[in-house]
């Protein structure tokens, strides 16, 4: 979905850069020039991702990264809006927004999380191991 979203950027006549590059291998530093504002998606705690060149801030949609994640997780646009809600309600939607994002939070591999090898498994002992 990531990359589906940063491809949009193709129907933009006015951009000479590029619209997506690939940082397999490379990583971010070594793919987008240090002076150069982009938007970047990552895959994981590697150098899997994708930038966009934003060569124009004025025209750059500020709701882009909020698109990016809306298709990763499948949700509407509109569901991410800012509106005034109670306590209650924004904890609900953050219950939510954690039920659908836990299978793509790759912060889970990392030492600590419940995918680290290291990590002992619930009712695991020393023996066990």
């Amino acid at each position: 979905y990531p990359l589906c979203a940063l491809a949009v950027s193709d129907e933009r006549p006015w951009q000479t850069h590029k619209s997506v590059i690939e940082t397999k291998g490379k990583g971010i530093a070594n793919s987008v020039p240090g002076n150069m504002d982009y938007f970047y998606v990552q895959f994981g705690p590697g150098d899997d991702g994708f930038a966009h060149i934003i060569e124009d801030k004025e025209r750059f949609d500020r709701k882009f990264g909020t698109m990016v994640l809306c298709g990763v997780m499948g949700l509407e646009e509109t569901l991410l809006r800012k509106k005034k809600q109670s306590r209650a309600e924004i904890k609900f939607r953050v219950k939510k927004f954690k039920e659908k994002w836990r299978p793509h939070d790759w912060t889970r591999k990392l030492p600590g999380g419940d995918l680290h090898p290291d990590t002992k498994k619930e009712g695991q002992t020393d023996e066990n191991s």
